[in-house]
């Protein structure tokens, strides 16, 4: 088994291998919630993996079941990327 790619993820995959996924792919990471602003350390490490495959991608909080559809809908225990 590999290491965790991230103390703020409970997810076991990179940050860069999520950035060459197909256009359309929707990953639902799950946040470390143990860790103090984990969703926003994420948010920071994922828009760069992006942005140095050169690629785009929408995130956005939710929980297990769906990302929110307004910004303070809830407490954020995943983030949901879409690739572009």
């Amino acid at each position: 088994m590999k290491e965790r790619n991230s103390r703020y993820l409970m997810t076991e995959e990179s940050f860069s291998e999520i950035a060459r996924r197909p256009s359309g792919s929707v990953i639902a990471l799950q946040l470390n919630m143990k860790e103090e602003d984990a969703r926003q350390e994420v948010s920071k490490s994922l828009k760069a993996a992006f942005s140095r495959a050169k690629r785009k991608c929408c995130i956005k909080s939710g929980d297990g079941d769906a990302a929110f559809m307004t910004r303070r809908a809830g407490a954020a225990t995943y983030l949901w990327v879409t690739v572009l």
